[in-house]
């Protein structure tokens, strides 16, 4: 996990000249008028997915065995069996340190750098108000997606089968209750990282902490709570180690790479927001606008987007 972490604070240097390296030089904090705002369409797509996948979990009955047989890679009983915690007391501790940690990584680009930084600090409460925009949306979609995952699926996670053994070590585990089939994959890594992305964003774009090395800190202090964070989740036995491995470049993928193309790419590079304005036909006429939608079915519900051509 650790090497991930290392392999991805070296990949966030771009390859292309001209642009900032893993830290923005010295300079005004403010939006530059060449990247893209939060738009109302990019609002109304994340409260709508949102709302919809809250709704449809609502209505599904709660599962009482995994939904989809997943199977696990073959390294993941090897894995875990060296680094989950011996005792009840470990895993515990290890437990409750990613609790803490996905609380710290899930604040701390709202409250430190966009509200005392930005707007406090810097009293800009317009790039403030962009990085908060911007982290919610993210956040909210790797929350979202790890949910969606975790309902379908319903895998059971590692210790439920000690508990049908009757034995083991995880004594600090209770089997029965809801979250034993909330496995796949883990939301920990992917928030932790999510957020990790976007410190490592804001800060190599913009001199949050006035440029150079202290901004690079940041990201590098983002990333290394992300990777305890996500590694106390094996060494707590909530998730196989598969599971946290995934989470960690779904949520690299919504907290720098997304929002990298979303906001802060070049003019032109991409349509004005993730849902509208995506033109086809000769000289881009023909006009496809997408919003989410939800449709009830029976007992649950369909969760969807609608085009509107």
């Amino acid at each position: 996990m650790l090497a991930t972490a290392a392999a991805l604070t070296t990949d966030i240097t771009p390859a292309r000249a001209g642009e900032p390296p893993i830290a923005a030089p010295a300079g005004e904090v403010r939006w530059k008028k060449e990247w893209d705002r939060f738009t109302p369409a990019e609002g109304a797509f994340t409260v709508g997915v949102t709302v919809g996948t809250w709704i449809t979990d609502q209505k599904l009955p709660n599962p009482t065995h995994p939904v989809l047989d997943v199977e696990v890679p073959l390294f993941d009983d090897g894995v875990r069996g060296v680094f989950r915690g011996r005792t009840a007391q470990v895993q515990n501790l290890a437990e409750d340190w990613s609790n803490v940690g996905l609380r710290v990584m899930t604040l701390f680009p709202y409250v430190v750098d966009a509200g005392v930084v930005a707007t406090g600090i810097h009293r800009n409460p317009d790039v403030g108000l962009q990085l908060f925009l911007i982290d919610l949306q993210s956040i909210t979609l790797a929350a979202t997606t790890q949910r969606i995952a975790s309902r379908l699926t319903s895998h059971p996670r590692p210790y439920v089968q000690d508990c049908a053994a009757g034995g083991g070590i995880t004594t600090s585990r209770v089997c029965g209750d809801l979250s034993d089939l909330r496995s796949f994959f883990s939301g920990h890594a992917a928030v932790a990282f999510t957020s990790a992305g976007l410190t490592c964003l804001h800060h190599q774009h913009i001199p949050l902490y006035g440029g150079g090395a202290p901004d690079a800190w940041a990201c590098t202090w983002a990333v290394t709570v992300a990777s305890i964070t996500s590694f106390s989740r094996i060494v707590a036995d909530a998730h196989w180690p598969s599971e946290v491995l995934l989470g960690v470049p779904l949520g690299w993928f919504y907290g720098y790479l997304l929002p990298k193309w979303l906001h802060y790419g070049s003019p032109g590079s991409r349509p004005k927001s993730i849902l509208g304005d995506i033109r086809l036909g000769p000289n881009g006429r023909d006009r496809i606008v997408l919003a989410p939608s939800f449709t009830t079915a029976g007992d649950g519900g369909v969760l969807g987007v609608r085009a509107v051509f």
